[in-house]
């Protein structure tokens, strides 16, 4: 990202190195660059040494810049530094100039944009990373602090001090921009409690951040249109939030910043937008999922200060614990409670507030969500994930334009009637709140794209019935637009009926009886756009009957909870229908038989995890097998006594997870053989087991955590 240190670290090594070539040239890329421009300036840097000879360049067109350029570069050892560059064609317009004629000349390229930096093979990229705590502090010190002996901090100033510093997030420019202002202010607590408390204002008005807010600046003017509101957006949300993929793209659609683009659905255009502010740097990735797909990002403080000062320009407002709400004004458009500091007056209104959300559950206690759905009928984003609300007003059924309604985590049971109304509602998050039957009213949705409102009644998962779903009333089949179930509670009537839901990507089915299967089977086959499928038998002992099952072939992520077969995992259903399944989590299945055998013809694996899968004594992973397993969890196999890992197996595992295997008394034989591996969890296992692994993980040079043993274990 902008500020992270490429041009000062490039500085540097032109400094000391350019000596030792016989010409070099700095040249920086804008975004509005001509190959023209690019080629005089090299040329014009390059005559600048006294071996070579001036050259006008002023009325030269495209082929004659290349043919004086390759010239002067013939017989030479250079070095060509193409500052900040934006575009990858950039460099591709021009490189057919730089002749390599074996004399060690060099090419450096600085960007922000990780398009630009994959020009370059692997071994020749490097990527900068923010500074470490002690490095941020020592940085921050050297430039706040200069006047002071060793650049030490004043005692009553390490407080703020530390707080500013934790801001900055490693990041350079931001330490080396708020120390040297910091170093003119009052060396007062209460004077550096103003600048860490007011530092968005300070970055828009203090002349010293300048430098700082025109870098980050340049990287958002730089933006396309489409995805500068989709950048201001991510500051709606509190500082250091993880930014769940899923969740961001569906409040972009939501607010109608993604354009249809071909046949890809909104989501997909989506994701395309973020993972390009990704390889922007206008986000950081915080994590992947087993196969690579960005999971959850984050903004770094100081890009989030900065946006936070554009934001407000579009209308965005924040109500933080200092704010005060007599400042907003009608033309807010998106507002964000972080912290409540006062209760809102009657006299308040937004009639042009386009989202709200709520991070303080004191907003339950007010006026506020009357005063919202009453006063801002344009609200396309109503997002009140755990607040304290039990009752949601019937005036919600006036909201027309309401695309997201999140109740996630909330205490509301019912949902009212007139939701039907809500005509162009996208999304539906129910999870985790007491709402266990939806009404009918909800057939009216025909836009409805995404119904969440499973309930985790075992956060821990460690019983069969962890999860309830919802209640739907007959006539689901008019929602023909949903992608995502989750969950739905299963009968006759609604298993016949989703067959007909052919957009369906994501869908999650409880309480599924052997009469249902076959019918089920059947419907599931049906779904052509299905890519996460998780079934759930009736109870524990129940067969799940699904010999009539055609897995999609752009299934990836399969769960099926409940008794299979023996020969389920030998039919073609797996051996040739599952190759694309890179997610596979089996429960409760009670298999008498080794499964590896089966499942190791799943080559695109990457996430296993069998729990009350297997009531055999041992498993054994054969060389060759699961080349792209990263995660593996075995849990709760009451009989394995034995987990044996040849040379060869499993690769590139990073994660083994073993959970309450209570007759597991050894550490799995081989497991010097997972050079990759990163991680190793147990949970719940037996006594003693914890110290052979704390002892095993200090021997191959991987990581361990454990849990205490459960009661009973012994």
């Amino acid at each position: 990202m902008g500020g992270i240190g490429k041009t000062t670290l490039i500085t540097n090594v032109f400094k000391r190195l350019r000596k030792t070539f016989n010409c070099h040239a700095w040249v920086s890329i804008s975004q509005s660059y001509t190959i023209e421009n690019i080629l005089r300036n090299i040329i014009f840097e390059m005559c600048k040494h006294e071996h070579n000879d001036p050259i006008d360049t002023t009325n030269m067109d495209l082929r004659g810049l290349k043919e004086n350029l390759a010239k002067l570069l013939k017989d030479m050892k250079y070095l060509i530094v193409l500052d900040d560059m934006w575009d990858p064609n950039a460099f591709r317009d021009i490189s057919d100039t730089f002749i390599d004629n074996h004399r060690g000349s060099r090419i450096i390229i600085t960007s922000r944009i990780a398009e630009v930096a994959n020009l370059a093979p692997e071994s020749n990229r490097l990527d900068l990373e923010p500074l470490s705590e002690n490095e941020s502090w020592d940085l921050f010190c050297s430039k706040a602090f200069h006047f002071e002996k060793n650049y030490e901090c004043p005692t009553p100033l390490e407080k703020w001090a530390k707080k500013i510093v934790l801001k900055c997030d490693g990041l350079p420019l931001a330490l080396v921009s708020l120390g040297g202002v910091l170093s003119l202010v009052d060396k007062t607590e209460s004077e550096w409690k103003r600048v860490h408390d007011q530092l968005s204002w300070e970055l828009d008005n203090n002349p010293g951040l300048g430098p700082l807010k025109n870098i980050i600046m340049l990287s958002f003017q730089y933006l396309p249109r489409y995805l500068k509101n989709c950048f201001l957006y991510c500051g709606l949300f509190k500082e250091d939030s993880l930014l769940t993929r899923k969740k961001l793209i569906r409040f972009w659609v939501a607010e109608d910043f993604i354009e249809q683009k071909g046949r890809s659905t909104l989501e997909e255009v989506a994701e395309g937008y973020l993972l390009e502010l990704i390889h922007r740097s206008m986000l950081q990735v915080v994590k992947k999922n087993s196969w690579g797909r960005v999971k959850r990002c984050r903004m770094h403080d100081t890009l989030r200060e900065v946006a936070i000062c554009l934001s407000r320009k579009e209308n965005f407002e924040w109500l933080k614990k200092n704010s005060r709400i007599v400042n907003f004004n009608n033309s807010t458009r998106r507002l964000s409670i972080l912290k409540l500091r006062e209760e809102i007056s009657h006299n308040v209104c937004f009639p042009q507030l386009r989202t709200f959300m709520s991070f303080d559950p004191m907003v339950s206690s007010s006026l506020w969500i009357t005063l919202i759905l009453d006063k801002s009928r344009y609200l396309a984003v109503l997002n009140l994930e755990d607040q304290l609300i039990k009752t949601i007003p019937d005036a919600i059924g006036k909201l027309f334009n309401l695309r997201y309604l999140g109740l996630r985590g909330t205490k509301v049971k019912l949902l009212p009637k007139s939701i039907g109304k809500l005509n162009n509602l996208q999304t539906l998050d129910l999870m985790d709140s007491q709402i266990q039957k939806i009404p009918d009213g909800i057939l009216e949705l025909k836009k409805l794209r995404h119904l969440f409102a499973q309930v985790r009644v075992d956060p821990t998962y460690r019983t069969f019935r962890a999860l309830t779903g919802i209640s739907l009333p007959k006539g689901i089949v008019y929602l023909k637009e949903l992608q995502t179930i989750q969950a739905l509670e299963s009968n006759a009537i609604i298993v016949r009926e989703l067959g007909k839901l052919t957009q369906l990507k994501s869908f999650r089915i409880l309480n599924v009886k052997e009469k249902h299967s076959a019918e089920l089977c059947r419907s599931i086959s049906k779904m052509s756009s299905l890519i996460y499928l998780s079934i759930y038998a009736s109870n524990e002992n129940y067969l799940l009957e699904l010999e009539g099952l055609k897995f999609p072939p752009q299934l990836q992520k399969l769960t099926l909870f409940g008794h299979l077969k023996e020969q389920m995992l030998k039919s073609p259903l797996f051996q040739n229908s599952g190759e694309g399944i890179q997610t596979l989590r089996l429960g409760w299945s009670q298999l008498q038989e080794d499964p590896l055998p089966s499942l190791s013809h799943l080559k695109n694996l990457t996430w296993l995890n069998l729990q009350k899968a297997y009531n055999g004594t041992k498993l054994n992973f054969k060389a060759e097998w699961f080349p792209k397993l990263k995660y593996l969890s075995l849990r709760q196999m009451p009989n394995l006594v034995q987990v044996e890992l040849e040379q060869d197996t499993m690769v590139i595992l990073e994660t083994i997870q073993l959970w309450e295997l209570e007759h597991l008394v050894e550490i799995p034989k081989g497991i010097e053989h997972l050079i990759n591996l990163k991680w190793m969890v147990c949970k719940y296992m037996p006594v003693g087991f914890g110290e052979l692994a704390s002892g095993i993980h200090q021997l191959f040079h991987f990581r361990c955590h454990v849990v205490q043993p459960a009661a009973g274990i012994s």
